[in-house]
């Protein structure tokens, strides 16, 4: 136990004198007499240095009988450099385990979001009466349990449509038909009245016989004619035609319309519509609409002023928006939520069914009307149409 050397695994380097043979003083002194476990100094040959461990070996009885030292000659640089490489490499792989990782959770999201954008999107163009496209999926469970879902629902949309179209046109034919019965009624009952007076009161000895033949037969006429106006209203709105679309231009339909009505006294009509403005639409059907419209404002114009039309169709990249204005009387509270509703009447003011058959036509154009309407000050139509709409 003096610190001389016993064994080495590099007698050259102490046959060189190259380092001594006995242990280092410090170390003999920090693990013999202070009883540490280990100890590392800084150590040097030449110029060289190198860190140097050192170490008891113990007997069975924990007595101290050698010691272990263990140099290392590396140089500082190449340890610097060897730990560089090594953070470098497991960087490396890092970066590496990172960027698959992330190209692994882009094309997983990626798969699994696909079809669940598409059902968004197919959702948002769910509508009812409209025929709703079904999606096509094979691949993860889930997915293809929610798109069988979503499919087994346009079936389910389909069908329950059917029966509430069916179920509406029912209700509004009953309703029509009670309406029309009773507008009816409204001139047979005069008709009746004239003739049961003429037969209760013909004299043929009488004077004045031929005066009250040409009274009987002037009544007759007018009623007969308030009879023909109702069948031919019940007539243009029953009989309406399936829609015949072709390419048109938009202005010229719109001033076939407003000619007919341009010599009309105290009536100004004005126009607003970029020139060649094509639209995929049924030429005869859309000069009703205005045609309807046009008498619309007309029933609502307020007598001793002067009642101005404005028609102004603007276009965006998808759609033709179509404002009708006039300064009429405007729609009343009570009426507004049947505005549309078709409405067999004899009355020279009210819709009656022109503003039906215009909402039924913008419908079937798959456009949408929408109005807005202030007493004394007049009603402006809202008309949207899609550019695309072929």
């Amino acid at each position: 136990m003096n610190g001389k050397l016993l064994s080495s695994t590099r007698y050259e380097v102490f046959d060189r004198k190259l380092m001594s043979e006995l242990i280092n003083p410090v170390a003999l002194k920090d693990l013999k007499l202070d009883h540490q476990s280990i100890f590392i100094d800084r150590e040097n040959i030449g110029n060289m240095l190198f860190s140097s461990a050192y170490m008891p070996f113990h007997n069975s009885e924990g007595e101290i009988i050698a010691f272990l030292n263990l140099p290392y000659f590396a140089r500082e640089e190449v340890l610097r450099s060897e730990i560089s490489t090594l953070l470098m490499a497991l960087m490396n792989v890092y970066i590496l385990i990172i960027v698959v990782a992330i190209l692994t959770i882009l094309f997983v999201s990626k798969y699994i979001s696909r079809p669940l954008i598409m059902l968004k999107e197919k959702l948002q163009l769910v509508s009812v009466g409209k025929d709703n496209t079904k999606i096509e999926w094979h691949g993860i469970e889930e997915i293809e349990a929610l798109v069988s879902e979503y499919n087994r629902m346009i079936d389910a949309l389909a069908l329950s449509s059917e029966r509430l179209a069916k179920s509406e046109r029912e209700t509004a034919w009953r309703e029509m038909a009670k309406q029309v019965a009773h507008e009816i009624k409204n001139p047979l009952t005069p008709m009746k009245l004239s003739v049961q007076y003429m037969m209760y009161s013909f004299d043929e000895n009488a004077t004045d016989n031929k005066d009250k033949l040409q009274a009987l037969a002037n009544t007759l006429v007018e009623q007969i004619d308030t009879l023909t106006n109702i069948a031919t209203a019940f007539s243009d709105f029953a009989n309406m035609p399936k829609s015949t679309k072709q390419l048109h231009d938009f202005a010229s339909i719109i001033n076939t319309a407003v000619d007919i009505y341009k010599d009309y006294s105290n009536v100004s009509i004005e126009l607003s519509i970029e020139n060649d403005l094509q639209l995929f639409i049924d030429k005869n059907q859309w000069l009703r609409v205005f045609n309807n419209l046009i008498k619309n404002s007309l029933q609502a114009k307020i007598p001793d002023q002067k009642l101005i039309i404005s028609i102004d169709v603007k276009t965006t990249d998808t759609k033709v928006i179509i404002a009708f204005r006039d300064n009429g009387h405007g729609i009343d509270e009570d009426m507004r939520d049947k505005i549309f509703v078709p409405n067999f009447t004899t009355k020279t003011k009210g819709s009656g069914l022109g503003l039906a058959m215009v909402k039924n036509i913008v419908n079937n154009s798959d456009g949408k009307i929408s109005f807005e309407s202030e007493l004394g000050k007049g009603t402006i139509f809202i008309i949207e149409l899609y550019r695309n709409n072929g």
